[in-house]
């Protein structure tokens, strides 16, 4: 059970994710991710069910909310 991912992507760009398993679709989701691409780094964080998000950049804090 894969549990941290660690990549580089094709436009050099680098991401870090903490991976939890979503059973309603069958897929891991990441909880937790760091991307830095074109010197801009962000966080995203998403809460244990998948519905809510908070981006972090240096634009600023955004937060989604899922309602269902």
């Amino acid at each position: 059970m894969p549990r941290f991912l660690i990549a580089v992507t094709p436009d050099g760009g680098a991401v870090m994710s903490a991976l939890e398993p979503n059973f309603e679709k069958d897929i891991y989701e990441d909880t937790f991710r760091l991307v830095v691409s074109s010197d801009e780094p962000e966080i995203i964080l998403r809460d244990g069910i998948f519905k809510n998000a908070c981006v972090i950049s240096p634009k600023g804090c955004f937060v989604s909310e899922d309602s269902d």
